[in-house]
Formats: structure tokens, C-alpha cells, sequence
């Protein structure tokens, strides 16, 4: 446990591999029990950005409850079985939810009365720097031609099949170029490959 600054404690829990589900489940509520042993926990905000996390958080009651719901989690691939009796159970406990864009918000927003969308978006003066680069990043100085790029979540929604069948440019080979966590699913990651 770490405070990294005025009141912003980060508590990465180191778990044994190999270990079970409710083993898990145990460990990181252990982890909350002792973290909150001597704090009150009704000075705190709780930031949830899966309902999975209420199987070891929902006793604790904080001033707060701020539900961060970035993606449909439970249309994934091998979704927990009991994804959606979390998330209903987390709508009601929330204070406010954030969606990841404006079409989860009007499928949820029938659900919770403080409901807000935050569409995804880039910081343009960020990226148009990259356009006046004299020289080839190091990572992708081997790759030629034109580079297609995405950041963000690389995971099963990828449609590989689509990505493949680009047209060639005519200024030569198009390639994909990819940067981001990826999500392992009991399929296995997934590739973000390049094409030509």
C-alpha cells in the first residue's frame, strides 16, 4: 500500500499463481480489511470500473460510489457468468456513472438517474506532433511504407478477417501498427498483426 499523494493510496495486490478464484477473491478483500482497519472508509471514494470488483469491496461503504463503465464488459468473449447481476447491483449502489461514449449511455441510461457519456477522443496537438518526426521511431524503423496506427485495447473485438482485406496504397505496403494492453481471454491473446 502506497499513498502517492494527498489521499490517493494505490493498493496492487501481488497474488500467488495458480491461485483459485475464491482464493483470489479472499487475498484482495484481506487487502481491503487491513487497508481500511485504520481508516474511514466513509472518507473515500470508490472508483469501480468492472461490477466484478463488488464480490470483495461491496460491505466496505464509502462516501462515494463512482461506477466507470467504459465497454459492454458483458458482451465479451468468457464474460463472467454473473457479470450483469454485478453491474445491476453495482447501478444501484452508485452515486454516478460514466459510459464509455453516447450509444452505453442510452442503452444504461433507463437504469441509473446520474448517468453521463465520455466518448472516447485524442489530444490533437499531442499526436500532430508525431507528424513533424524526422526520423522513424526505433520500434518501428524496420516496418516500410505506410503505417496505419491505433492505440488503445487490443482484444477480440479486433475484427482481423476486415483488417486483412485492405487495399493496398499506392505509395506501396500498408501496414497496421498497434499499441496497448491487450486482454487475454481463454482463447488466448489476441494478435495485432501487420499486413501488407
Amino acid at each position: 500500500m502506497e499513498e502517492k499523494h494527498g489521499g490517493l493510496w494505490v493498493c496492487v495486490p501481488h497474488l500467488p499463481v495458480g491461485s483459485t478464484p475464491e482464493d483470489t477473491l479472499a487475498m484482495v478483500r484481506k487487502i481491503l480489511d487491513a487497508f481500511f482497519e485504520q481508516r474511514d472508509c466513509s472518507n473515500f471514494i470508490f472508483w469501480y470500473y468492472t461490477p466484478m470488483a463488488l464480490q470483495f469491496s461491496e460491505p466496505f461503504t464509502p462516501a462515494m460510489i463512482v461506477y466507470d463503465c467504459m465497454d459492454e464488459l458483458s458482451a465479451f468473449n468468457f464474460a463472467p457468468p454473473r457479470i450483469r447481476q454485478y453491474e445491476q447491483r453495482l447501478l444501484e449502489m452508485a452515486d454516478i456513472v460514466f459510459t464509455g461514449g453516447a450509444s452505453l449511455c442510452e442503452a444504461k441510461k433507463a437504469r441509473h438517474h446520474n448517468i453521463h457519456p465520455f466518448p472516447s477522443s485524442i489530444d490533437k496537438a499531442h499526436f500532430l506532433a508525431a507528424r513533424k518526426l524526422l526520423t522513424e521511431p526505433q520500434d518501428q524503423a524496420s516496418i516500410a511504407g505506410i503505417k496505419l496506427g491505433f492505440y488503445g485495447v487490443i482484444d477480440e473485438r479486433f475484427d482481423q478477417e476486415l483488417r486483412g482485406t485492405r487495399r493496398p496504397s499506392r505509395k506501396g505496403a500498408a501496414h497496421s501498427v498497434g499499441d496497448g494492453p491487450t486482454s487475454c481471454t481463454g482463447a488466448g491473446r489476441p494478435a495485432f498483426k501487420k499486413y501488407s
